[in-house]
């Protein structure tokens, strides 16, 4: 009987940073790339699926928002993707200017993300905007070092 070599699970994608124009017809490709990061990584398809929906409304506000004082197509959405200490972690930046939610609209974008992931930052200055996304891989995964 012959030795099989044993089978490796792939080891998760190493950090990974994506620029794309502001700009929606991005928008599928943006989602598509972070879902295959994902793909790599101990989460539930739900948990998955949940975090491409939190880095497209992120996306969706950087594409609706943060250029609106610049020439359409303009401005750029950065996404950076990584796990670190067990978690998956996401960030999305802009180089635009923040807008707070108006009063009489109703701000969909942060509040859907904080109901989809554990741990959302948002952060603003005159650079831009960044949004922090982070939510714990499977328990089981080893969580010793950083990726």
């Amino acid at each position: 009987m012959d030795d099989l070599p044993e089978q490796v699970a792939p080891e998760p994608d190493p950090r990974r940073r994506y620029s794309w124009p502001a700009d929606a017809r991005h928008a599928n490709v943006i989602r598509d790339a972070v879902h295959r990061w994902l793909g790599t990584l101990p989460l539930s398809a739900h948990e998955a699926a949940s975090m491409v929906i939190a880095v497209d409304a992120a996306v969706e506000n950087v594409i609706r928002h943060a250029y609106m004082d610049r020439p359409e197509g303009s401005g750029t959405v950065e996404v950076a993707c990584w796990t670190e200490h067990g978690r998956a972690c996401a960030e999305v930046t802009d180089h635009g200017t923040w807008r707070a939610p108006r009063e009489r609209v109703v701000s969909r974008g942060i509040p859907l993300m904080e109901r989809l992931i554990e741990s959302v930052t948002v952060e603003t200055d005159e650079r831009g905007t960044r949004v922090l996304l982070s939510h714990p891989l499977d328990t089981r995964w080893e969580t010793g070092s950083a990726r």
